[in-house]
């Protein structure tokens, strides 16, 4: 049959005498298509074509077995030796953990043989053995292992029952089919606890090893305690449920030390079948998964059992402000996503059964939004509203504010507890929610007449609880994007652009609510932290617009079109009906936005990043009692991105003029770091700035699309960067921009007059010149600063006055001389705390000279944070507890325990306790156990500052160094508008951080440095409080104090002026604007760069007037 040898593959082939081999067709045309593209025939679908696959193709396992996969039959009443079991109760822990990581119950713990043979096992229905090996005997199966296997299906029965209520999400946080195999669903838990308990019995009564009965015991006994923990209602037995996870943890520390080893050819490894599933009714996909290694299942045990510590912890705070920490901070810190069952767990012990927490009614939601978010009771609210409804209302709002309160709170604390990806998208959808009752809650306070000034902030205030919401919300949802890396590089701009401009609104919003808030709540504790965070997190935010913004170099199109799909949350057509949002998403405005950002040469994105890096180490050494067990956790947080911004800082350009030199390492939020902070890679990338035209054109847009724009500009090659064209204004050319700024009104109104002209006054250089600038004006002047609906002026100046270096003219502070004597004369008349029990009261206690100084530097270490009367009171504790006189030698032999129980009473006494010890080991190692006579050695001693060292010269040494400038410094002199623009910390205040001239020791005379402090410290222990000062009983409140709470009645019909303290921009100056009448001249004072004296430069009558130039 030679001739027909090919005759049997004829028969192979399929379609017949008509059969035509088209491959080479197919492979022509497959040369054609792009990689990965798809050709189907119409009404042909892909699912057509995988339903064609052969059943037996290996991609589609059916339930062939491999050869190498062919494994001996298991038979589960084969003996084991003790060792043995100890492992196989090992594996059914990675089991469980491996289902709780996401996977099938047939790719873990379904893949554990005993679970399909617990009949087989049952010693009821097996006849007694005859012949018994004593080291291999058959309980071991029949008792321990089957005691072990019951445990471990209750476990997974009641997760699975937690898991099945959609707090979390079937086949996304978890998968929950059964394929048909019992959990024990009908078993009581307390049945498998018994047997349990019995099988330890069993173990103890045997003739095996201790430490073979203690081994099987522990683990038996951990598994006890795990199934107690999932029955537990954590709401009523928070104090047992803690005991029981100390016990679990012990157990899983002693199981930790005694791990079976198996040899190969051990029965017990085919106790575990990978393949389980072909046996099984699933509808899931076949995937073989391998278990985690026992250490590895060890280190996920605990991580699962500490998570219910967690669960302790929040049910035992119940505060609104405490669950959502606890859920923002795990994913600021990039912590892995808690377990699915914890995550459900957490949402159900929030809000169950229609009760929070278990025990409170849905009115608790709305009485903790108030209190917790403006710092105003409920009850005070609705008294508010009282006073102010002219009469009996026939249908209020209330109830529907309420119910839409609830509404939006229960989903949003659990929103915490979601996977990142769902959380963000829902957090998008509540963008939408909080606007909506913020517009609600305006147009419901509109209808009130409140009769006093109290209750009109009051009602003020209580939209704002929804407006700090939503843009707490907003914050989130840009922030979540870097860290879910969903941003494009050209995106990355935009979206540090739009940030700094929530949290600019964000940051006025919480300003206008402290001075209504009480300084002893919570509350106000948190807004003070979020003030200073959120500051630190917008100057990161601007400098990160300047270092990414080379990376745009798509077209314009390109650019909108990514905008309006990245952020649809904000685009959506249900806002048209409601107020504006605030601030708007004007993607057209952030090309001028960035274009005059880049031509500042002077502005310093190192500077600025120091400065984060300075305010947020300050909060992370601050106190954050109000969080409770979360504190270490933004401890951690603040210090993270405090060296974040440090590393960055470092290699940042020291300002804008070194932007086109600078290698630029990619950016980028780093998902397995533990903290999801900002960090460099090791490739970098040269900025190009080419990009510039690009964006300049986007500037020129036409007024049909929203951007009304005057050009007047002349290009320039920059001296810095060949590839740079720079566009200042051109000769003469002023123009203006103006656009909405919504804030809300303060009620606060007064008009200034100008009526006759003010002619400038030439200043020699070095003379002093006040900080405000002079006006001339040849008729009146109205200047308006609103906080609601505000025009705010945006001003092109020419680009020598935008970048000039510093003047050689030291400025000061109007009529600073009289305020500064007002507050002398007021400081006679009073004795406050600090002049009985400040710093230089301690020494008087002392004989030997050094012994006085020491308790002067001792009494500044422990006044930190701390009030003058608990201060005075603890050091005269300390020199009682260390033998009658603080010297270093006393401190360096008394025990630590005695220095903190002296010292109890102050804030941070415990870190206070280790600086003094620390200190006078260092004074009595390097400085022959004397107080050091120099600022910079003070600074070296541990717990020691710039204020604590200028104070200590003085008092001790009587060396005048420099201003110890505290909160109360800090605090008044901004008040007194010293500062321009407003200083954010007490080292800003004291010394120069950004720009010159914003410092008391820039202007202050040399012979004030030294009583200063003690005079304003006073000052504002006992008028100018923090919190409700006494400006009826300062002799400021005339109009010498420009944040004096006094309305002036206008005289006038003209426009008004509101007088209130205003904030500043990201660059650092507040928004001003200024409405002049139509024959108004202005003339401003510019002070070009090495001016021998200063020039007048006439401006535009319609022209702004750029912040830090008005007087």
């Amino acid at each position: 049959m030679a001739e027909y040898s090919g005759f049997d593959d004829w028969f192979e082939m399929p379609g017949g005498e008509d059969f035509v081999d088209v491959t080479d067709v197919l492979v022509a045309g497959a040369r054609d298509m792009e990689s990965e593209e798809v050709l189907l025939m119409d009404g042909f679908t892909l699912m057509d074509a995988m339903s064609a696959f052969e059943i037996g193709e290996p991609r589609l396992d059916s339930g062939m077995i491999l050869e190498e996969q062919r494994r001996p039959p298991f038979d589960p009443l084969t003996p084991l030796l003790p060792e043995e079991v100890c492992w196989i109760l090992d594996r059914s822990f990675a089991c469980e953990m491996e289902w709780h990581t996401g996977k099938t119950l047939s790719q873990s713990v379904f893949t554990l043989l005993f679970v399909h043979h617990l009949p087989d096992i049952n010693p009821e229905y097996l006849p007694p053995e005859e012949f018994e090996d004593p080291t291999r005997p058959r309980w071991l199966i029949t008792v321990v292992i089957r005691a072990a296997i019951l445990g471990l299906l209750k476990c997974c029965d009641l997760a699975w029952r937690e898991l099945s209520k959609n707090r979390v999400h079937d086949v996304e946080d978890w998968q929950g089919e059964k394929c048909d195999v019992s959990l024990l669903e009908g078993v009581n838990a307390e049945v498998i606890s018994r047997i349990l308990d019995m099988a330890c019995d069993w173990l103890r009564q045997s003739q095996f090893p201790e430490t073979q009965v203690a081994a099987l015991c522990d683990r038996l006994l951990l598994r006890k305690a795990i199934l107690q923990l999932y029955r537990y209602n954590f709401l009523n037995d928070t104090a047992q449920a803690r005991v029981e996870i100390a016990a679990s943890l012990g157990l899983l520390h002693r199981v930790r030390g005694s791990q079976p080893e198996v040899s190969p050819g051990s029965p017990a490894l085919l106790a575990m079948d990978p393949y389980i599933a072909r046996r099984l009714p699933n509808f899931m996909p076949i995937r073989v998964t391998e278990l985690p290694s026992q250490d590895k299942t060890w280190d996920m045990l605990q991580v699962f059992l500490e998570y219910w510590q967690e669960v302790v912890h929040l049910v035992t705070s119940p505060s609104l402000l405490t669950w959502e920490v606890a859920g923002a901070l795990r994913f600021a810190l990039r912590r892995s996503v808690p377990p699915p069952f914890h995550r459900s767990l957490v949402q159900s012990l929030f809000f169950d059964n229609n009760a929070v927490l278990g025990s409170h009614q849905l009115g608790w939601l709305v009485e903790h939004f108030y209190e917790e978010t403006i710092g105003i009771p409920y009850t005070t609210i609705l008294k508010a509203i009282e006073r102010s409804t002219p009469q009996p209302e026939m249908a209020s709002m209330r109830d529907v504010i309420e119910r839409r309160i609830i509404k939006i709170m229960i989903p949003h604390v659990r929103s915490n507890w979601f996977n990142p990806p769902r959380r963000r998208r829902h957090l998008m959808k509540d963008v939408l929610q909080w606007h909506q009752l913020y517009d609600m809650l305006l147009k419901d306070i509109e209808h009130y007449q409140p009769p006093d000034e109290r209750t009109a902030q009051i009602l003020r205030a209580i939209p704002q609880a929804a407006q700090l919401r939503r843009l707490s919300t907003s914050r989130e949802i840009i922030l979540s994007g870097f860290q879910q890396e969903l941003y494009a590089p050209e995106e990355k701009p935009i979206a540090y652009w739009y940030l700094t401009r929530i949290l600019d609104v964000h940051i006025g919003c919480i300003e206008d609510l402290l001075p209504i808030i009480p300084t002893d709540t919570p509350t106000f504790c948190e807004l003070l932290f979020q003030a200073e965070h959120l500051s630190a997190l917008q100057m990161i935010s601007t400098t990160l617009v300047a270092l990414t913004a080379a990376s745009i170099t798509s077209p314009w199109h390109r650019i909108s079109l990514n905008f309006l799909r990245r952020y649809k949350w904000v685009f959506k057509t249900e806002f048209d009906a409601l107020v504006p949002v605030k601030p708007e998403p004007d993607l057209l405005a952030f090309p001028d936005s960035l274009k005059q950002f880049l031509l500042d040469e002077l502005y310093s994105p190192s500077a600025s990043l120091q400065l984060a890096r300075d305010i947020l180490s300050h909060l992370a050494e601050s106190p954050h009692d109000w969080v409770g067990h979360w504190a270490p956790d933004r401890r951690e947080y603040l210090r993270s991105l405090a060296e974040a911004c440090n590393n960055l800082g470092r290699i940042a350009p020291a300002s804008l003029r070194e932007l086109a030199g600078f290698n630029l390492a990619p950016l980028k939020w780093i998902p397995d770091h533990r903290s999801s902070v900002i960090v460099l890679s090791n490739t970098t990338t040269t900025i190009s700035f080419q990009f510039l035209g690009t964006l300049l054109n986007f500037a020129n847009l036409s007024s049909s699309t929203g951007m009304k724009r005057k050009s007047s500009l002349v290009s320039r090659p920059s001296p810095y960067h060949t590839a740079v064209t720079l566009f200042e204004a051109g000769e003469g050319a002023v123009e203006t921009v103006v656009r909405r700024s919504k804030r809300l009104k303060t009620g606060l109104t007064t008009e200034t007059p100008v009526s006759e002209p003010v002619e400038t006054e030439k200043h020699a250089v070095g003379e002093d010149l006040p900080l405000n600038t002079p006006v001339k004006s040849s008729k009146k002047i109205t200047t308006t600063i609103k906080l609601e609906e505000a025009e705010e002026s945006t001003t092109v100046a020419p680009a020598t006055a935008a970048i000039a270096g510093p003047s050689k003219v030291r400025r000061t502070p109007p009529r600073w001389r009289e305020t500064y004597d007002a507050i002398k004369r007021m400081r006679s008349r009073i004795v406050a705390p600090v002049d009985t029990m400040g710093c230089d009261q301690a020494q008087l206690k002392e004989t030997d000279p050094k012994s006085q100084r020491f308790s002067t530097l001792v009494s500044l270490m422990l006044s930190s944070q701390t009030k003058d009367e608990v201060t005075d009171a603890a050091v005269a504790k300390l020199r009682e507890a260390v033998g009658g006189s603080l010297s270093v030698d006393a401190i360096l032999q008394a025990d630590e325990s005695a220095i903190s129980e002296a010292i109890c009473k102050v804030g941070f006494w415990r870190r206070k306790t280790q600086y003094i010890k620390q200190a006078a080991q260092k004074l009595h190692d390097e400085f022959d156990g004397d107080v050091p006579k120099t600022a910079d050695e003070l600074c070296s001693l541990p717990g020691v500052g710039p204020k604590m060292a200028f104070l200590a010269l003085q008092v001790a040494w009587k060396i005048n160094a420099g201003i110890g400038v505290d909160v109360h410094v800090h605090r008044i002199t901004n008040r007194l508008g010293w500062h321009k623009p407003p200083t954010k910390t007490p080292e800003e205040t004291r010394v120069v951080v950004m720009s010159p001239s914003l410092n008391l020791q820039s202007w202050l005379p040399v012979e004030l440095h030294a009583e200063i402090n003690h005079l304003l410290v006073g000052f504002g222990q006992t008028i100018c409080l923090p919190v409700g000062p006494k400006c009826g009983e300062c002799e400021l409140g005339d109009g010498s104090c420009p944040s004096a709470r006094k309305v002036v009645k206008a005289s006038s019909s003209k426009k008004r002026t509101k007088v209130t303290s205003t904030r500043g921009t990201p660059s650092g100056r507040p928004k001003i604007e200024v409405e002049l009448e139509e024959d108004t001249k202005l003339l401003v004072q510019v002070v070009p760069p090495n001016a021998p004296e200063l020039e007048e430069t006439p401006l535009d009558e319609n022209a702004g007037v750029k912040a830090g130039d008005l007087s």
